[in-house]
């Protein structure tokens, strides 16, 4: 099987683990890296908002960054991803990895667009952080834009939920571990009585203390009370 090329691997991980788009990702340069305060600066003129933007690198994604810092500082060039024209040649910058992207693909048999790492980022956001966050990080201007991601990661809890044995869950219900029976029965063991004249105010609603209108039912104290339906 063909190998995928180094400069195209680095670049989909770092996609995948920093949001980068196509573009973003194949124009970094060494300045860009900020290691202080771990992250990458993106100019205005490579964003698709133009506009600069700092995006925050995880410990993942910083590792993979000093990597490729410390080898491109080794080529003495300027650009963080690059390849190598010929087996003598020069290094050059990636300007658009379509061809070798293509190939890739071929060679394993699959058919993604490269956008899709990115697109597998903001859902893997999504199943961990609030709306607000998940758009903050995709860099959506319009919300609309991140509530398909959000429709994504919220139908893959659900299919998760789904997943789970019913059976299990009852069995786990019914049947308390010791701990807990050794505190259910603690508790009851040390609970104070009620002092006098206290008990009026534990009583629930609906008894004396606290009458409800009979056309009223279902006021538990755990639910809201609903009319009665008409007979």
């Amino acid at each position: 099987m063909q190998r995928v090329p180094q400069h195209l691997a680095d670049g989909i991980l770092l996609a995948r683990l920093m949001g980068f788009r196509k573009g973003e990702v194949f124009a970094l340069t060494v300045d860009q890296v900020d290691f202080q305060n771990r992250g990458v600066w993106l100019e205005a003129s490579s964003t698709k908002a133009n506009r600069a933007e700092f995006i925050s690198a995880g410990t993942e994604a910083m590792e993979v960054l000093t990597r490729l810092v410390a080898q491109a500082r080794g080529w003495k060039q300027l650009h963080l991803l690059t390849y190598q024209r010929g087996e003598k040649g020069k290094r050059l910058p990636v300007k658009n990895p379509k061809r070798a992207w293509q190939t890739a693909m071929k060679a394993l048999g699959l058919q993604y667009r490269f956008h899709d790492t990115k697109a597998s980022y903001v859902t893997a956001v999504a199943h961990v952080a609030t709306a607000a966050v998940t758009q903050q990080l995709a860099r959506h201007r319009s919300y609309e834009t991140t509530k398909r991601y959000l429709r994504v990661a919220d139908q893959a809890a659900r299919n998760a939920v789904e997943a789970i044995p019913m059976k299990a869950i009852a069995n786990a219900v019914a049947s308390p571990s010791r701990k807990q029976e050794s505190q259910t029965d603690g508790m009851a063991a040390t609970k104070a009585p009620q002092e006098p004249g206290k008990e009026k105010a534990l009583e629930p609603l609906g008894s004396k203390a606290f009458p409800l209108p009979s056309e009223m039912v279902g006021a538990t104290g755990f639910e809201p009370a609903t009319l009665r339906p008409p007979v």
